[in-house]
């Protein structure tokens, strides 16, 4: 699994606490936020999951293309710039967790499209499995989750 945008290691740590058996990469640009990443994974004895420095438009893909069986993207207000750079990470039949924001009236049609439209421009195509509001954000929007298979 693959966590761009990883701050200090929650959604990593997490699944890699979850899920022992899988290997965890987590992405940081934020230097301070990295090395709290890497001393939350040693208090949390996660040796599958490893915390990488650096600047995801400039890794991705990269070393990462094809790798990845899941992409949990948790930056909702910038995620869309760097779909182009995700997509490829993804092995066929691979899952992006795409966080957005969306109008509170119709959450889930903008970034189902951004999703759409970035796989197509990598030459895939992605099918949406799971969407959610996961908080309200303001009085005319909300924060979502979408799930969208990528093959």
């Amino acid at each position: 699994m693959l966590v761009p945008f990883a701050g200090v290691g929650p959604f990593a740590i997490r699944i890699g606490r979850q899920v022992p058996g899988a290997k965890v990469v987590g992405i940081e640009l934020n230097l301070a936020a990295a090395e709290y990443f890497e001393r939350n994974i040693v208090r949390n004895n996660c040796s599958n999951v490893s915390a990488v420095k650096g600047d995801v438009s400039k890794l991705l893909p990269g070393k990462y293309r094809g790798w990845a069986d899941r992409v949990a993207m948790p930056l909702p207000k910038d995620g869309i710039r760097f779909l182009a750079n995700i997509i490829p990470c993804l092995e066929k039949g691979g899952v992006l967790h795409y966080y957005s924001f969306g109008s509170s009236e119709e959450p889930f049609a903008e970034a189902e499209m951004q999703v759409m439209d970035a796989a197509l421009e990598a030459g895939r195509k992605a099918k949406v499995l799971f969407r959610r509001v996961v908080r309200p954000y303001s009085k005319t929007s909300v924060q979502i989750a979408v799930d969208a298979r990528i093959e």
